[in-house]
């Protein structure tokens, strides 16, 4: 690789002469120590302390210059969303390898398509035919408000089976605390603890203590727990319709 050490190794004879030198540590050594910038062809000429023998030899190094890579920029998105890491490597590269590889579509593919639960920092490290390594870093903020959940601002609990119950819908949320529906006066008329967006089992049928609720403009609260653990409250009206 470019900028590294090998140590070149020949015998047979007594005495040798190592050319070029200028990147040989001691070029009469029978192992001299090679470092060069580019690829070069060396020429050894060994011979015996009579100058009864000489013999030529040759062994070519090839040197790799180290890839480049550049993660892309780093990106924000919306809990439960997706974004693509158009990581851009140098022309030499043959392998990719991204860390940590969950929530990516591929870990050794250029442009995986990412989708963090939580803010990450995603790693990509690339190397090239001669072994040479290079690396880059790209983080992916997950962020989570009230985009990530969906409310409607009616609902018809009349039994067609269309829009009957009021509960939230979402993606990006790992669970809410609670949900709770107040009427007009500010009592509580539907409470519902610890349920999951689009559980249409947990939301309010429109029954009052198993009595229909009246046609009204009804406020609703709710503490929403995303996916990264952040934690947000919702209010918001509703109106019943019948």
């Amino acid at each position: 690789m470019q900028g590294g050490i090998l140590m070149m190794t020949v015998s047979g004879a007594e005495f040798y002469n190592w050319s070029p030198a200028i990147s040989l540590d001691n070029p009469t050594k029978a192992k001299p120590t090679a470092r060069p910038d580019i690829t070069t062809l060396y020429r050894v000429v060994g011979s015996d302390d009579a100058n009864c023998f000489y013999d030529t030899g040759y062994v070519r190094l090839v040197v790799y210059p180290y890839p480049t890579v550049w993660a892309g920029n780093d990106q924000t998105i919306v809990g439960g969303n997706s974004v693509t890491l158009n990581s851009v490597p140098s022309t030499d590269v043959k392998n990719i390898k991204w860390t940590p590889d969950k929530w990516l579509s591929c870990y050794d593919c250029a442009s995986p398509v990412a989708t963090p639960k939580q803010s990450t920092r995603f790693s990509v490290m690339v190397s090239n035919e001669g072994g040479c390594i290079a690396r880059d870093e790209v983080s992916v903020f997950v962020v989570c408000a009230d985009g990530n959940l969906f409310l409607p601002n009616t609902f018809s609990p009349n039994g067609d089976g269309i829009n009957d119950v009021f509960y939230p819908r979402g993606k990006g949320i790992h669970g809410l605390k609670n949900f709770r529906v107040f009427d007009r006066w500010g009592e509580v008329v539907f409470y519902q603890a610890s349920l999951e967006a689009n559980d249409v089992s947990k939301g309010w049928d429109g029954m009052i203590k198993g009595k229909l609720a009246s046609q009204d403009v009804y406020v609703y609260t709710i503490d929403v727990i995303c996916e990264n653990n952040f934690v947000f409250s919702l209010k918001g009206n509703v109106a019943l319709i019948r």
